[in-house]
């Protein structure tokens, strides 16, 4: 009875194990190629124009999202950098904390 419960539990923590690593995966590397095709294809088809975005970074786990060099182009075509960078920082913790949500810009 004893060995049954013991591989239970290690199976358990294994799931649990590869749960969050899968996580982890989707978050640090599949979420931002995600999010800058979503970004640059919603532009394009919102505005008519090409989005560039530098560094994306997102950290699953503390719930941030950060990029880098976003430039917008004008409507005559001439590129603009609009923001060096910005990061967004979002306490998940409790419900009634998600209102506070700071942003950082650099702006050109």
């Amino acid at each position: 009875m004893g060995a049954l419960l013991k591989s239970k539990l290690v199976i358990a923590v294994a799931i649990i194990a590869a749960l969050i690593g899968l996580y982890a995966l989707l978050g640090f590397k599949v979420a931002p190629g995600f999010v800058r095709n979503k970004a640059v294809e919603y532009v394009r088809s919102e505005y008519g124009r090409e989005l560039t975005l530098g560094e994306i970074r997102i950290h699953p786990f503390k719930l941030q999202f950060e990029a880098r060099d976003i430039a917008f182009p004008d409507a005559d075509g001439e590129p603009s950098q609009l923001v060096n960078g910005v990061k967004i920082l979002r306490t998940a913790r409790y419900p009634e904390h998600n209102k506070r949500e700071r942003i950082n810009r650099d702006i050109r």
